[in-house]
């Protein structure tokens, strides 16, 4: 029979791991490692210093999610007619592949029908272009398609390969090659191939 502090403790801790599902998606990982390390190994300052943690992690997530501007989708574009549609599969599925005739607003309607299935608050939505003006234009008619201006740096502004701060954004439009190279030289299984250019 255990002994009642160490079920306390096991107690403490299934909550503890139980707030972590509240946590950005980029902190989740650091903070499940050190959750194990301590259902290991349990110590007091370390498990007050992961929960305060977990507090400031969530309380950042709480904000993206007050932040998010009201979606408005462009009901001239064909995609629109689907959208309803499109948002249950997105949140039904990790992967959805989605088909459309050129000019049909995959690029521009997407990225805000993914934040209305709830994308992009405990992470970042990212789009991608073969060209760097093209990203920028996309990051600039979604910001301009959410009604406000001040949603522009928010909503991707587009940094180039500098991946530091991005963490505040909600929709990322990024350069394709370049976003390839910052991942590929952060994680190594990602290698643009030269001949290709």
């Amino acid at each position: 029979m255990p002994v009642p502090d160490a079920t306390a403790a096991h107690h403490r801790l299934r909550s503890v791991r139980k707030a972590l599902d509240s946590v950005s998606s980029r902190d989740f990982g650091r903070l499940l490692g050190r959750w194990c390390a301590l259902s290991r190994r349990l110590d007091e300052a370390r498990l007050a210093a992961l929960i305060a943690d977990i507090e400031a992690s969530a309380a950042s997530r709480r904000a993206r999610v007050a932040a998010k501007p009201p979606i408005r989708l462009d009901e001239s574009l064909p995609i629109t007619a689907r959208a309803e549609e499109i948002v249950k599969l997105i949140r039904a599925h990790q992967v959805v592949v989605i088909a459309g005739e050129t000019g049909s607003g995959k690029t521009t309607q997407l990225p805000k029908m993914c934040l209305a299935a709830g994308r992009g608050e405990a992470g970042m939505i990212g789009c991608t272009q073969p060209r760097r003006l093209a990203a920028r234009s996309v990051a600039r008619r979604v910001a301009e398609e959410l009604g406000s201006q001040t949603h522009l740096r928010q909503l991707g502004g587009l940094a180039r390969t500098g991946l530091a701060g991005d963490h505040h954004h909600l929709v990322r439009a990024d350069q394709l090659d370049d976003f390839l190279r910052a991942r590929g030289d952060r994680q190594g299984f990602v290698q643009p191939d030269r001949r290709l250019r």
